[in-house]
């Protein structure tokens, strides 16, 4: 058993009734699951409509993955929310991410903690990053600059997986078919969502990680050319020369020239290269 549990519920919804394509997940999706494969800390339990490739899956030890309509889990949200769920959506569940805990809890009941991340990353060494201090003292695990919806992990008790019922805006979040970016810093003046609930409540304990996730953007790769390695299980900011839990390639991905070559053999996956350009995972690519 691993102290830490993800759960990520991921569904794909057609914007017409009778769009005829399939659910498909993104390419990049494959390389997701084997990198979190070898995180060596953290179970994840995966809830989705979509099509996954057979050709992606091996027997995973981590990974759990569990098919599901889009309207079973919106009524496992109002049983375990009391809520109504007519007017949850896909990307609604970006909001409702402090609330995984209540909606999962028989999935997280024997794991220290609960989290999520997104599928847009490759995971790197996550027993490396995360140190046993926080494992114990820790009610919340993130990044070093705030709480974010990216990656965080909750201590899995009554106290903190209700944690998001302290913001008095909770009810009109869960209520409403708006994104207010909840789970992050809110994207409304005035509204108060995870980072406004932990800045008025000092007494809860948050380990800040610094290398926990690097983001293909923003302060850490910034005006720079940036290349990561992945291999047996750790992943190296290779320019910077060390080592990081995680890399989000939050734009990367929406870039035409980025490249993610599907693996031919599972057993391909032993070591990659990210780069702004896209993955490599060949020897005679490197």
């Amino acid at each position: 058993m691993k102290p830490i549990c993800f759960v990520i519920p991921f569904f794909i919804e057609p914007k017409y009734w009778f769009d005829p394509r399939p659910k498909q997940m993104p390419n990049y999706f494959e390389y997701f699951l084997h990198s979190f494969e070898q995180n060596g800390l953290a179970d994840l339990h995966l809830f989705t409509n979509a099509n996954i490739k057979s050709s992606w899956l091996r027997n995973f030890s981590s990974i759990k993955i569990h098919k599901l309509s889009f309207k079973s889990l919106k009524q496992r949200i109002s049983g375990k929310l009391n809520i109504e769920s007519s007017h949850i959506t896909p990307y609604k569940l970006c909001d409702l991410k402090p609330t995984f805990g209540l909606i999962f809890d028989d999935y997280i009941k024997d794991y220290d903690f609960w989290g999520y991340c997104d599928i847009d990353m490759i995971i790197g060494n996550l027993k490396a990053i995360i140190h046993q201090e926080a494992l114990d003292q820790a009610d919340l695990i993130t990044v070093s600059r705030s709480i974010v919806g990216y990656m965080t992990m909750y201590r899995n008790s009554q106290a903190i997986s209700n944690l998001f019922r302290k913001s008095p805006d909770h009810e009109k979040v869960l209520n409403s078919p708006k994104h207010y970016r909840f789970d992050e810093i809110g994207n409304q003046k005035g509204l108060i969502a995870m980072r406004q609930i932990l800045d008025g409540h000092p007494e809860i304990n948050v380990a800040r990680i610094d290398r926990l996730v690097h983001n293909d953007s923003g302060y850490m790769n910034k005006d720079r050319n940036w290349l990561y390695e992945w291999k047996t299980g750790r992943l190296m900011d290779v320019l910077a020369d060390i080592e990081v839990g995680s890399l989000h390639f939050v734009k990367s991905k929406h870039k035409k020239n980025f490249s993610v070559p599907p693996l031919k053999k599972t057993r391909d996956f032993q070591r990659i290269q990210i780069t702004p350009q896209g993955i490599l995972y060949k020897m005679s690519d490197f």
